[in-house]
């Protein structure tokens, strides 16, 4: 069997996992044999061969003995110019950068496809879950309905630790940065971006559709309050960071919110570091999948399947045709929505469904509660599905 070359952007979290993991199994198809690093001295604590480190990418990009590019730096600009140039050099490329794949998907499609070339990106979306695969292939023929993903290891932990321990959110964000699932600057993880760049992703291989994810309506966990975790408690449920998107009759709805998750649901099941996708098809019904999403292995895990894929010939098919859309479908939902009585009476909703001594339950378009937010204000919002609702409401706990 053929061994193939490869070169490295990148010896960071999953770069390390990936380079350590290829190095201790000598039956890998694949051995990296050029690393593209900033800071060639940089102290690991990993032995590196010196001899493989290089600062500039020309040498990797222009090296003709190597087969295939493994992209896994942070910068998702710079991400870009690596992976346009690798495919239009003939090289096969792996890359784990959602931000970067999520921005340029279009482009890189094209060029891709110019160049007859492979780009591979299993571990942009949910760590060790395989669900590009499995979209592209498993579910190729079938008619998905919705796609659910609690997608960002670091929300679930700080929300399972709030729900758990009783921490408020600034200590749980505290120890998730202590243990590396968060990074200092958390902006990207705790506002819902990051969960949006994937659900980006998942769209275009769930229906077809090019969105941006700019698009996409958003709110995240920052304003997630004591008393809203404790009212999860009193319906039975959970609060869970939620990206949801679903096709009908020819419309696409598309959001990332907090969402109260019933104590009956899979998503209930999902919790600290742990990443979950739930797929509603016409035929296969509802499917669930979870694994670990934050970390350097299970990112790792997924770079070396699409580094194995290559050396069987296995690529991603794109079975749906992809269109763009630049405006999604406004959906109504009900939220649960707590703070200063001054802020809620701005806030533009088409009813009150409930009214409790700390909180609101209206019905609201996320895209209409969220023009109060760019104006400056801070509630707690998250979504109340109405099975939760329609259940509590039975039992008197919602009156």
């Amino acid at each position: 069997m053929k061994k193939y070359k490869a070169g490295l952007f990148g010896l960071g979290v999953v770069g390390s996992g990936v380079y350590q993991s290829i190095k201790a199994d000598g039956e890998f198809p694949v051995s990296i044999k050029k690393i593209a690093v900033k800071n060639p001295q940089k102290q690991r604590n990993f032995p590196v061969d010196k001899d493989i480190i290089y600062t500039d990418a020309n040498d990797l990009l222009n090296d003709d003995t190597l087969d295939i590019i493994i992209e896994l730096i942070n910068d998702p600009h710079e991400a870009f110019e690596i992976v346009a140039k690798a495919l239009r050099n003939g090289k096969f490329v792996v890359t784990a950068n959602k931000k970067m794949i999520s921005l340029y998907h279009q482009e890189l499609l094209r060029i891709r496809k110019e160049n007859e070339g492979v780009l591979l990106y299993e571990g942009a979306v949910c760590g060790s879950i395989p669900i590009i695969r499995l979209l592209d292939q498993q579910f190729s023929s079938d008619e998905i309905r919705t796609i659910s993903t609690i997608a960002n290891g670091t929300c679930n932990y700080i929300l399972s630790q709030m729900s758990a321990q009783g921490w408020p959110y600034d200590k749980a964000l505290q120890e998730a940065q202590k243990l590396g699932f968060a990074e200092l600057d958390s902006y990207s993880d705790v506002s819902g971006e990051d969960t949006r760049f994937k659900l980006s992703i998942l769209i275009l291989h769930s229906f077809g559709i090019h969105v941006a994810a700019e698009d996409i309506p958003m709110i995240g966990i920052e304003q997630v309050s004591k008393e809203a975790i404790d009212f999860a408690k009193s319906i039975d449920a959970e609060i869970k960071l939620v990206g949801k998107a679903e096709w009908n009759k020819g419309k696409l709805t598309a959001s990332v919110a907090p969402e109260f998750v019933g104590a009956s649901e899979d998503f209930s099941q999902v919790h600290q570091e742990y990443n979950a996708v739930q797929v509603d098809a016409k035929y296969a019904g509802l499917q669930f999948f979870k694994g670990k999403g934050a970390g350097s292995w299970p990112t790792s895990s997924a770079v070396l399947s699409n580094l194995k894929d290559i050396t069987k010939d296995i690529c991603y098919q794109f079975p749906k045709s992809a269109q763009t859309i630049s405006n999604l479908s406004s959906l109504v939902d009900t939220y649960y929505i707590s703070g200063k009585e001054s802020i809620l009476n701005r806030l533009d909703f088409e009813k009150i469904v409930d009214q409790g001594k700390d909180y609101w339950i209206v019905k609201a378009s996320l895209t209409a509660l969220l023009k109060t937010i760019k104006e400056g204000a801070t509630f707690t919002c998250i979504r109340l599905p109405e099975n939760i609702l329609k259940i509590n409401a039975n039992t008197g706990v919602l009156v």
